[in-house]
């Protein structure tokens, strides 16, 4: 899987600003604006499609060999929480 196009922008962002964005004047609220916040919605789509292909997969055998398909994980979590 290849990195998002957004991912790969903010990497280069910081490369190319990694002076101004490892000085002191930087500080951490800016630093979760314009790269943490982003990278933690990027993770959540990505999480998001692969959960999404997970479920398609697990349709897909069911179809092909008529057996049931594996526990998901969130179906495991949520019989532990009970």
């Amino acid at each position: 899987m290849s990195l998002p196009k957004e991912v790969k922008k903010l990497v280069e962002r910081f490369r190319d600003n990694r002076d101004v964005y490892c000085s002191s004047a930087y500080n951490e609220a800016q630093a979760r604006h314009e790269f943490i916040d982003p990278l933690v919605r990027e993770k959540a789509l990505i999480q998001r499609q692969n959960d999404t292909t997970d479920k398609q997969i697990d349709q897909l055998v069911y179809e092909l060999y008529g057996r049931p398909t594996r526990k998901s994980a969130s179906s495991r979590r949520q019989r532990s929480e009970c």
